[in-house]
C-alpha cells in the first residue's frame, strides 16, 4: 500500500515539471517508460504515469526549443559580427588601396 501512495505522490507532482532541469525531466521520463514497459502496475497508475510522461515530454521539448533559439541567436549574431568585421576589413583595405593609388599618382592629397 505504501508503494502505491508513493507512486501517486510522484505523479501528483507533475505540475512541478517546470522546475525540473532538462536532464532531471528526461531521467524521470525514462523511469516512467521503464515502469510502463514492465506492465506490473495497475491501470490507474499506468494512466497517471502516461499523463506525467506526456507533460515531461512537453517540458523536455520546450527546454530543447529554448536552447535551439539561444544557439540560433548566437550563431546569427556571431555571423553578423563576422560579416560586419569582414565588411569593415574590406572597406579599410579598399581605402588603403585608394590612398596608395593617389600617392602613386603624385597627386599627394
Amino acid at each position: 500500500m505504501m508503494a502505491k501512495d508513493n507512486d501517486r505522490s510522484e505523479t501528483a507532482g507533475a505540475g512541478a515539471n517546470e522546475t525540473l532541469s532538462f536532464e532531471q525531466a528526461l531521467e524521470r521520463l525514462e523511469a516512467l517508460v521503464e515502469k510502463l514497459e514492465e506492465g506490473a502496475i495497475p491501470l490507474d497508475e499506468s494512466l497517471a504515469a502516461y499523463v506525467e510522461g506526456t507533460r515531461l515530454v512537453r517540458h523536455c521539448l520546450a527546454c530543447l526549443e529554448r536552447a535551439e533559439t539561444v544557439i540560433r541567436e548566437l550563431t546569427e549574431t556571431s555571423e553578423g559580427l563576422e560579416l560586419r568585421a569582414s565588411s569593415l576589413a574590406r572597406h579599410v583595405e579598399e581605402n588603403d588601396a585608394d590612398e596608395d593609388e593617389e600617392d602613386d599618382d603624385g597627386s599627394g592629397r
